[in-house]
């Protein structure tokens, strides 16, 4: 077949690879992710991996419907993984001496927001950060005037009106229900702990320390010209998400790049300020399903003697994946700019016998 006769988007879909030491990404993978993007099940997928041998960084896609190929630096919506980066905030602040675990919420909060406990057991700093806060996964007040940027309008307002009306149905602590709202009022506690807005906490506390440029909110016009373009689980364009009060429960946009590094401090392969706060961060705290825990914003798979310590995100047109093994010192992150799971890649990644998914 002639060059000229190929599909544009399989002509602007080449793949990248990055390499930077002796590691390098397994060709299962690799083929998976051509597969996936190739038979339209994802516009693009870039998939990092470190270990003490190095990093190495694989792109296969296309930034938007049409346009030009995703690199390793191409920005993506990380989602949910936002908590792990909220949690380890909170163990921070409470090395610092400014909060504790088993604070009551209501301590930190403004005068006029009020929160009720269940039969005197107040909800916790801790519970904000395990899910076991007898919180909703969603505050009941949310307006979705526009149900493809579904927290652009909820602000400290609508959250002190909703706590003010909320009576828990069970004891906090008791149970793991994964809640948005509890990750998302964690968040907006620690930017009134600090006096600083949640954009700016993640940038000086976290990025900056760790050397991740392009990790926050807010993007410079630079930045936007490296942001893909999102895509629903039904290939339809979506519409990036933006957030007000709750964004410690998803609002961070990063790069592949960034993100390893954000491992490499996380396994103990970069010195950092944060690596005690982390460590704190990765042990067990409560159940949170069959084989698998809850630490302080990270999920904990427990698979006999081995344990994955995790985090995936998902928003309106990204889909993400974030995890490591302590004991290897193996760390993966899969960004897509679709509605495509990046939950199995990225474990079968880290644990072999995990089959890969259906590419199509």
């Amino acid at each position: 077949m002639n060059k000229t006769t190929i599909p544009l988007i399989f002509a602007i879909a080449a793949a990248l690879t990055v390499r930077a030491g002796g590691l390098a990404i397994p060709d299962d993978v690799k083929a998976h992710i051509r597969e996936a993007v190739d038979s339209g099940g994802a516009a693009a997928i870039v998939f990092g991996m470190v270990s003490p041998a190095g990093t190495a960084v694989f792109a296969h896609g296309a930034m938007a419907k049409g346009g030009p190929p995703v690199k390793a630096d191409t920005l993506f919506e990380i989602g949910s993984i936002t908590k792990t980066f909220t949690a380890i905030l909170l163990m921070d602040a409470a090395l610092e001496g400014k909060a504790a675990l088993d604070d009551p919420i209501q301590k930190h909060l403004p005068a006029g927001a009020r929160i009720a406990g269940f039969e005197g057991r107040p909800i916790r700093l801790r519970h904000l950060a395990t899910h076991t806060g007898a919180l909703p996964r969603m505050p009941g007040n949310i307006r979705y005037d526009d149900i493809q940027n579904p927290y652009a309008a909820y602000d400290a307002d609508d959250l002190y009106a909703f706590l003010n009306q909320f009576e828990p149905a069970h004891e906090p602590g008791e149970r793991f229900l994964y809640s948005n709202l509890g990750a998302g009022m964690l968040g907006h506690i620690l930017t009134l702990i600090h006096g600083s807005d949640f954009d700016d906490l993640i940038r000086q506390r976290i990025a900056k320390p760790l050397g991740m440029r392009d990790t926050g909110l807010s993007l410079s016009e630079a930045q936007k010209a490296r942001m893909a373009k999102g895509y629903s689980v039904f290939g339809q364009p979506a519409k990036n998400w933006d957030w007000l009060c709750l964004a410690g429960a998803g609002a961070i946009r990063s790069t592949v790049p960034d993100m390893l590094r954000y491992l490499q401090a996380n396994i103990g392969l970069l010195d950092s300020p944060l690596a005690e706060a982390m460590r704190q961060t990765h042990q067990r705290q409560a159940a949170a399903g069959e084989n698998v825990a809850i630490g302080l914003g990270w999920h904990v798979l427990e698979r006999g003697e081995r344990r994955l310590i995790w985090h995936n995100g998902r928003t309106g047109g990204f889909r993400s994946f974030c995890g490591f093994d302590p004991e290897t010192k193996t760390g993966v992150v899969a960004l897509t700019n679709s509605g495509r799971s990046m939950d199995q890649l990225g474990i079968h990644a880290l644990i072999p016998e995990i089959p890969l998914p259906e590419a199509r």
